[in-house]
């Protein structure tokens, strides 16, 4: 069998260049299309991570909020309306 191969090659270098530039084509598209997939799960774990953490630190300061009267820095941070220059 290699040894057919090596006559087809030796008889139709062209073609055979052709097919192996084919094939080593596809084999770097597969191995690029891997490697980004890979990042992609990997950025969308972080992503979900990221946001349920923030769900957890938004529910904290929803329970916090409840139970402490607002602080001077928030006061600041949110003025009323209506209420004038200070």
């Amino acid at each position: 069998m290699l040894e057919r191969t090596l006559k087809w090659i030796k008889r139709r270098p062209a073609a055979a260049g052709l097919l192996a530039v084919s094939v080593l084509a596809l084999i770097g598209l597969i191995a690029v299309w891997a490697y980004f997939t890979v990042q992609l799960q990997d950025e969308k774990e972080k992503a979900i991570k990221e946001r349920n953490e923030a769900v957890t630190q938004e529910a904290r300061a929803t329970e916090a909020g409840k139970k402490s009267p607002p602080t001077e820095q928030t006061s600041r941070a949110y003025p009323r309306r209506g209420c004038g220059l200070s």
